[in-house]
């Protein structure tokens, strides 16, 4: 059985959560989500959020021990348009970045 989840307009860089999909990818829930729980990176937090919420979507019965990240994919998000305080009084411009995370879950048969 399959089970998918997606987190949007995640506030972090697609990047850094690119640093981090290795660490979960291929290994099964509670694996990852033990990495994930002792790496100190901004990322890691809405990545364990996301994989819990498709562990939760497998149903009562799935077993994080034999559940196994299938695929986890990120994609850029919207970039959000922001202005900070410049000389002379003006708006300097910069961007906020966002990204989607999507992940799926299969049982280890």
């Amino acid at each position: 059985m399959e089970s998918r989840a997606t987190a949007k307009y995640v506030r972090v860089s697609h990047r850094k959560v690119e640093q981090m999909l290795d660490l979960v990818r291929k290994k099964t829930v509670k694996e990852a989500l033990d990495k994930l729980a002792f790496t100190v990176k901004a990322s890691s937090e809405p990545l364990a959020k996301v994989i819990k919420s498709a562990f939760a979507n497998m149903g009562k019965t799935a077993d994080p021990a034999r559940a196994v990240i299938k695929e986890v994919t990120v994609g850029k998000g919207v970039y959000m348009k922001r202005f900070r305080a410049g000389p002379q009084g003006r708006g300097m411009p910069f961007t906020r970045k966002t990204c989607h995370i999507k992940i799926v879950l299969s049982d280890a048969k």
